[in-house]
């Protein structure tokens, strides 16, 4: 069987090819589209993300955004990408004021756990992960009161409330009695409240859907009564990470929002369509669009997120998918994403507790071991914030920064390194001055190793980072020049 297969990749590697001389003679946007899937075929697959990035550049010139959307993925599915990281302790080095409730560094942790199948009290759910969640997030309809028993068990905790406030339509956002009430009680609660007003507007599941400038200023009218009275509150604006073409129109402007979210999910496949796989989607490719668009202007905040490890489909134990989906995206956002300042999981197994066509996938944190264990990991570091303040502090802190060449260490480091590959869980290796191998590990984590650069000499350090696929293969290599000065 093995040489089958091996015989099959070797005359889809020549069919390949010859299909790229064809295309490379008459370049068109379907032609790279199909020679990217042939070469993806033949597992050769630095040159199909090649090829699914070309198509993907010209469809949009011909103006099908969408298409491009789709082979912009495919092109990131197959791409190979390293990055090395160096954890300095400085203080953060700001270009921009900060926002209401934003930390001048690092990220609050969150989560959901009203229908969590395990704790469901904040306390309890603390003590099983190990680690203090600085935010609650909780769903609100609007015309309901403020959670005020809620609020004074989270100020016992040093955390702030996440409040998914949610109309049945625009027009009822317009009632002065309940929303000054409502914003009073907000201020009374003393705590840390991100106000997430009807998230997802982007998309036509929701009923506040269809109607931009209508949505617009029923958001602009709350912005302007909670910024007035109540100021331990952020109001939140969130779309959902797609539909992208969609969301700008929906943006209430800078003066009104103080944080912008995304909301997004890690599913072995969309909408519960065994067709639609989607297990090799990177979650931190997720909030790239729109963090790109606002992050300059506005702290972001992932409203809610979660990967399965249970879908309806076939209902296969998967919690090894969700505890890779948990090392990529914690890893990324301290590495690529600095001003995502808040991410929150929904703890929920939707199968058992979502309605109609939503029953697809758990997302229970605390139902699978390896899961609960994969998240607890995750956020470890200190970089993961455990209280959220109304009064954050600069201070001297630990971070990883962008390696660069002639950069200067000394003493013990702490290197570590994204990486993302057509390979779930390639091997990485750190190799110094071209020997002397340390394992990185084939986790999807940060792969950080510790480095007592007293071994070497002064002078120039070459660090490569080479990660090798699941046959042997070397899947990707890059070398930094770091500069030893002990």
């Amino acid at each position: 069987m093995i040489l089958l297969i091996s015989a099959i990749i070797l005359g889809a590697q020549q069919d390949a090819l010859d299909m790229q001389k064809d295309v490379l003679a008459r370049p068109t946007a379907a032609g790279y589209r199909h020679l990217a899937d042939q070469l993806a075929f033949a597992h050769e697959f630095p040159l199909a993300s090649e090829a699914y990035q070309q198509a993907a550049d010209r469809y949009a010139k011909l103006g099908d955004s969408n298409a491009a959307q789709v082979l912009d993925a495919d092109a990131a599915r197959y791409r190979t990408d390293l990055n090395l990281f160096v954890d300095t302790t400085a203080i953060e080095q700001r270009a921009y004021p900060l926002a209401r409730l934003e930390p001048p560094y690092g990220c609050y942790v969150g989560v959901n756990i009203e229908r969590n199948d395990g704790p469901r009290e904040p306390e309890e759910f603390d003590q099983t992960i190990g680690k203090p969640q600085a935010i609650y997030f909780i769903y609100r309809k609007f015309g309901n009161d403020f959670p005020k028993d809620l609020a004074n068990d989270l100020r016992s905790l040093h955390a702030g409330l996440q409040l998914a406030w949610e109309p049945s339509n625009l027009s009822e956002t317009w009632n002065d009695a309940y929303v000054d009430q409502f914003v009073k009680d907000i201020a009374d609660s003393g705590i840390p409240v991100f106000l997430r007003f009807a998230s997802e507007m982007n998309g036509d599941w929701t009923p506040y859907h269809g109607d931009p400038a209508a949505y617009v200023r029923a958001f602009q009218y709350l912005a302007e009564k909670v910024h007035r009275e109540a100021p331990n509150a952020a109001m939140v604006w969130c779309p959902n990470e797609i539909p992208q073409e969609t969301i700008d129109s929906y943006y209430p402007g800078d003066d009104a929002v103080d944080w912008v979210g995304v909301n997004f999910y890690s599913v072995v496949y969309n909408d519960g369509d065994r067709d639609r796989l989607a297990s090799w989607r990177n979650p931190a490719d997720a909030v790239k669009y729109v963090y790109d668009h606002y992050s300059a202007k506005h702290p972001m905040m992932i409203g809610e997120w979660a990967a399965t490890h249970q879908s309806v489909v076939d209902e296969v134990d998967r919690s090894d998918f969700a505890s890779d989906k948990i090392g990529q995206l914690y890893a990324a956002l301290p590495r690529l994403y600095p001003r995502i300042k808040a991410v929150n999981w929904l703890s929920m197994n939707t199968e058992k507790y979502a309605e109609g066509d939503r029953k697809l996938n758990d997302f229970c944190l605390t139902d699978s071991p390896e899961v609960q264990a994969a998240y607890s990991t995750a956020i470890k570091p200190d970089y993961y914030l455990s209280e959220a303040t109304l009064d954050p502090k600069d201070g001297a802190i630990p971070r990883p920064a962008p390696a660069s060449d002639a950069q200067k260490v000394h003493g013990t480091i702490t290197l570590s390194a994204m990486v993302r590959s057509y390979e779930e869980r390639p091997t990485v290796t750190y190799l110094f001055n071209g020997r002397y191998p340390v394992d990185g590990g084939s986790t999807t984590g940060p792969h950080e190793i510790s480095v007592d650069t007293t071994r070497f000499k002064n002078g120039r350090l070459k660090v490569e980072l080479r990660i090798i696929d699941s046959s042997g293969q070397t899947a990707g290599s890059k070398t930094w020049q770091l500069v030893v000065a002990n």
